[in-house]
């Protein structure tokens, strides 16, 4: 996962933050299949098809920068997730 500042000026982008998604330990490569963000915009969820887990991150509402909160299993491959609009429910199929 990488976190990068946009200059709508000059149309850039500079890179400010880069985290694995990947669970401890997982040595394959990711093959990374669908972000989803809460309505609130305080979690970030990225599913990978590789280790069929979805790594949740926490959103710092000042800056941006992500902190990993968690690696959670899923079925095989995981490919569409949908948050609902309380943000309380994630469906991931």
């Amino acid at each position: 996962m990488r976190v990068f500042d946009f200059d709508g000026t000059n149309g850039t982008l500079t890179l400010r933050q880069s985290v694995s998604m990947m669970p401890h330990g997982f040595t394959g490569a990711p093959w990374a299949a669908e972000l989803r963000a809460t309505p609130d915009g305080a979690f970030l969820y990225a599913s990978d098809r590789r280790s069929s887990t979805l790594a949740v991150f926490s959103v710092d509402a000042q800056n941006g920068q992500l902190a990993l909160f968690g690696h959670y299993p899923t079925e095989t491959q995981p490919r569409g997730m949908a948050i609902d609009r309380s943000g309380r429910w994630l469906a991931v199929a």
